[in-house]
């Protein structure tokens, strides 16, 4: 069975020098999926899953705090009637996960501010015909972006209503993220927007709008933003792989403002497929994870020297055999 990576990877610096965080959902079809977070500098290892439905994406904070979603199991019961997405603040060193904010609509992507607040994509349940089965099927398929501050109430950013919403980061006075939208098809599928004064954002016209970088003629995606606004990491699908039988996905990490590659990142030869998400945990410093058979291998990628090394590597039976902290679980 294939091991699924790469729903999403947060990478972050700490505030102890030198080490890093990484988080990532791990997965064989017909398990449980894992939350893991991970330090390669001393292999410190947390493993979580959800006691209700499935986790959404982590975005870690400092150490290995990080913020997360529980979102509910949806088919079944094939109703929304009483079901929430919990955004929960985890705290790794005391094995302690506290609900932060609880939403009818489902909370996805996030992205914690400067500030403290948090931006993040969400979606109201909605009631579709499954093209497989013909029968009807709840799904999450009308994202806006909100942002959130602590004592106040979320405040709805856009209104696009698009089919998903991902990979929110933000740098400088701009925001970038993954946008599909209905009937709309492109090569990039990565938009961005600038920001104003109280977080307005303008030059993001929704369907009118265009991706605003792109990389070769296939499919672009997972865009990470350097803290000044001045890079961009993202995946691009450079070529097909008949072997794989699938596109096989390249880093690219380009100037935003002229458009232009710094450095494309192919994968290494037995991980065609496995790249995660590039994050971006600097100006200079953008890192990935490659999986290889049942190993995952943790890397950064130098814009200043142009170099890519590895961090350290985890095996997949390592995951498997740690204590496993359930989010949401009562207590």
């Amino acid at each position: 069975m294939p091991i699924r990576l790469g729903v999403a990877l947060v990478a972050l610096l700490t505030t102890s020098a030198n080490k890093t965080h990484y988080s990532f959902l791990h997965g064989k079809e017909g398990e449980a999926e894992r939350l893991v977070v991970y330090s390669p500098e001393d292999r410190s290892l947390e493993v979580y899953q959800s006691a209700t439905g499935h986790l959404w994406p982590a975005t870690l904070l400092i150490g290995n705090a990080f913020l997360v979603t529980d979102a509910p199991q949806i088919n079944p019961p094939f109703s929304a009637a009483g079901l929430q997405s919990t955004l929960f603040r985890c705290d790794g060193d005391k094995a302690v996960c506290e609900p932060l904010l609880s939403s009818v609509e489902g909370i996805g992507s996030k992205f914690v501010l400067p500030d403290g607040a948090l931006l993040y994509a969400a979606s109201p349940l909605q009631s579709r015909t499954d093209p497989r089965t013909k029968g009807q099927v709840l799904a999450y398929r009308h994202f806006d972006l909100f942002l959130f501050r602590s004592g106040a109430e979320p405040r709805r950013l856009t209104d696009v209503g698009a089919v998903s919403l991902t990979s929110v980061s933000a740098g400088g006075d701009v925001i970038a993220l993954e946008m599909m939208q209905a009937n709309k098809r492109s090569d990039s599928h990565i938009y961005c927007a600038k920001v104003g004064k109280d977080f307005e954002l303008t030059d993001f016209g929704g369907d009118t709008s265009k991706p605003c970088i792109g990389h070769g003629k296939n499919y672009n995606s997972k865009p990470s933003l350097s803290p000044d606004g001045k890079h961009i990491a993202f995946l691009s699908s450079s070529r097909s792989s008949k072997a794989a039988g699938s596109w096989i996905y390249d880093i690219v990490v380009a100037n935003l403002a002229s458009k232009k590659p710094i450095a494309v990142i192919p994968p290494g030869a037995n991980a065609a497929m496995s790249l995660s998400n590039p994050v971006s945990v600097d100006n200079d410093v953008v890192r990935f994870i490659e999986r290889t058979g049942d190993r995952y291998v943790f890397k950064q990628f130098d814009i200043e020297k142009s170099e890519t090394k590895n961090l350290g590597t985890l095996d997949v039976r390592d995951i498997l055999s740690a204590p496993t902290l359930r989010i949401g679980a009562p207590r």
